[in-house]
């Protein structure tokens, strides 16, 4: 199944087959916890501000709301703040303004 969602560059397939609910989830707490584990050797002047934030990003299609909120419901990314925003808002303005 994996080798149908992970491509080249990015995570893409069709909905709900083989990309659903339960994959979104899978493939978001994976992608968590190697990042939670990779910064833990990086010393503290190194690290990123809003280290301990996520945001889950969504295009228009219909089955987006359903796979974000698959993600950010659940509350097991281990991540204290969980964002998700539509494809209108730009990632760089959310982090600008931290409005979210």
């Amino acid at each position: 199944m994996i080798d149908k969602i992970f491509k080249a560059y990015d995570v893409r397939a069709t909905y709900p087959v083989p990309l659903n609910e339960e994959m979104a989830w899978k493939v978001g707490h994976a992608t968590a916890q190697y990042l939670k584990r990779s910064r833990q050797a990086v010393a503290a002047e190194q690290r990123v501000g809003m280290e301990d934030t996520v945001i889950i990003g969504r295009d228009m299609r219909p089955s987006s709301p359903e796979l974000a909120r698959a993600l950010s419901d659940r509350n097991s990314l281990g991540w204290p703040q969980c964002h998700r925003h539509r494809h209108d808002r730009h990632v760089d303005d959310l982090l600008r303004d931290q409005s979210f």
